[in-house]
């Protein structure tokens, strides 16, 4: 059996939303990809005819591990992929390295409570994600330099490779906190 393993992706607006539009654009894109292989010389509009030729939409496992981290990496928003059981950081994209100031080889392999400046708390918000429901917080980074920072995270849970996954979105959201305390001044 697999160990389950999150992606710690993280956003910039309603994360939950994107999170739930992502996986079904990925679930798309391999359905079409599979219908594509086929003989589709006929019109693309859907008949009953045409229709009983295309696929079933793929089950939750149909998702390849992956292919989860080619999005990942498509995202300018850092977004980490991480083993829930261990917490070690699998994979990474380049918003990460941006926002945090690490090179890709100092953060993989690496605990992902070594970037949290509240452990506990962002353990308690990953134990509690649940499928299916908007999982966001905003939680302390701490940043190469030293510096912590506010960061909304959004998770949502996936399966890949049969691997409970989470995707989690983050947004430094220092600005948007400066801003709203001007406002109320």
């Amino acid at each position: 059996m697999h160990d389950p393993v999150f992606c710690f992706l993280l956003p910039d607006t309603t994360m939950a939303n994107f999170l739930f539009a992502l996986s079904g654009i990925v679930l798309g894109i391999f359905s079409f990809s599979d219908w594509l292989k086929k003989d589709n010389k006929k019109s693309a509009e859907i008949t009953p005819e045409t229709k009983q030729e295309l696929p079933p939409p793929p089950e939750p496992d149909f998702l390849e591990l992956k292919q989860i981290v080619k999005v990942i990496q498509a995202i300018n928003d850092p977004m980490v992929l991480f083993k829930t059981g261990t917490f070690e950081i699998l994979a990474i994209n380049d918003g990460v390295n941006h926002c945090y100031g690490y090179e890709t080889d100092e953060i993989v392999g690496h605990s992902i409570w070594e970037f949290s400046a509240e452990p506990e708390k962002t353990k308690a918000y990953l134990l509690g994600l649940k499928e299916n429901t908007s999982n966001e917080a905003i939680r302390l980074h701490r940043k190469k330099s030293g510096e912590v920072f506010p960061a909304q995270i959004s998770t949502n849970i996936l399966i890949a490779d049969g691997i409970i996954c989470g995707v989690t979105l983050i947004k430094d959201v220092t600005e948007d906190q400066k801003q709203a305390k001007l406002l109320k001044e």
